[in-house]
């Protein structure tokens, strides 16, 4: 978590919280849409903690530095593929 960051043991429950509920929203069709929106939203958020880690790798030992430099593209095409997945049409329900 950045420094500047206030209550850092408060934001990664939290957002540990979110993160399963965006999960589980997944799961039922009628929340889909709202919780691929809501990953993304998170996912954005989290970003500034990725990007410290990234410049700050001595502070994460136990992190290896090759899973800090590809958490951002990887994080990039998650972002895309979680806006292709919401923004497309919706499909008929099953019969």
């Amino acid at each position: 978590m950045p420094p500047w960051m206030p209550w850092p043991r408060a934001a990664v429950l939290l957002s540990g919280g979110a993160e399963l509920l965006g999960v589980a929203g997944l799961l039922w069709r009628p929340t889909r849409r709202a919780a691929l929106w809501g990953l993304f939203a998170l996912t954005l958020a989290v970003t500034p903690a990725h990007i410290y880690m990234l410049q700050e790798p001595a502070l994460f030992p136990s992190v290896p530095w090759w899973a800090l430099v590809l958490r951002l593209p990887l994080q990039a095409a998650l972002l895309a593929l979680m806006a292709w997945l919401a923004l497309r049409p919706a499909h008929a329900p099953r019969r």
